[in-house]
Parts: C-alpha cells; sequence; structure tokens
C-alpha cells in the first residue's frame, strides 16, 4: 500500500509527507500504521478531483512558499520543513522534509526554512 502512495505523491503534493513518515515504519509496522495508511487511502478516494493543473500562463516569475513545525513528530521532536514553488500560476516543485537535528526554538526553525527555501528558488531559477 506504501509504495502506491508514493507512486501517487508525483502528482500529489498533499500527501507526501504523511505517505513519507508511513513509510518510514515499513520494516516494523504497528496498527497504528496500518490505520494511518488507511486514513490516507479513503482522503485520496475522497478527493479525486485535487490533482495538478498547469495553464498556458505568460507569466514566468519564480515565486515560492515555505512553512515549519516546530517539534511536530511526537516520536523523535524534530520539527518538519516545506514549501512549494511556482513559474507563474504552475507550480514546478515542492519540498517535504524532517529536519535533521533537532532545534530548540521556533525563530531557528523558522531562519532554517527559509533558508532552505531560498536555497532552492536559486537552484530552480
Amino acid at each position: 500500500m506504501i509504495e502506491s502512495l508514493q507512486y501517487m505523491t508525483v502528482s500529489r503534493p498533499d500527501i507526501c509527507h504523511a505517505v513519507n513518515v508511513c513509510a518510514q515504519y515499513q520494516i516494523n509496522p504497528k496498527t497504528s500504521h496500518l490505520t494511518a495508511v488507511r486514513r490516507i487511502l479513503k482522503y485520496v478516494n475522497g478527493t479525486p478531483t485535487f490533482e495538478l493543473y498547469y495553464t498556458k500562463d505568460t507569466d514566468n516569475r519564480l515565486k515560492g512558499y515555505c512553512a515549519a513545525d516546530w517539534a511536530g513528530s511526537v516520536d523523535d521532536l524534530r520539527g518538519s520543513i516545506g514549501g512549494c514553488y511556482f513559474v507563474g500560476n504552475n507550480m514546478v516543485s515542492w519540498t517535504s522534509k524532517t529536519q535533521n537535528n533537532l532545534i530548540l526554538s521556533t525563530a531557528k526553525v523558522e531562519l532554517s526554512t527559509l533558508g532552505s527555501s531560498s536555497a532552492q528558488l536559486v537552484r530552480l531559477k
């Protein structure tokens, strides 16, 4: 089930983070992990029209949005960061990842997120 969901994340960025968190427990899954996977499948089944749309937009400005979650994981108290990047109105890239190290301040998580999102914008440019 996880492999099928990972395949779907190519066109469904809204489930990327949840699927990747579930994939971390594939080696030693518990009943709660199976319940989480079933909830993701139920969500996907209930939102069949959520997909990426690309328009013929002449605006080619690069824009990015980022977000951070400080100590959101109950397992290791690590935060998660994410962002999505647009050319005009078309999303061309997105990221969602757990912080590599434990950060003890909300401000530091926000700065780290802003730095990684800026680096991604420079790479895309």
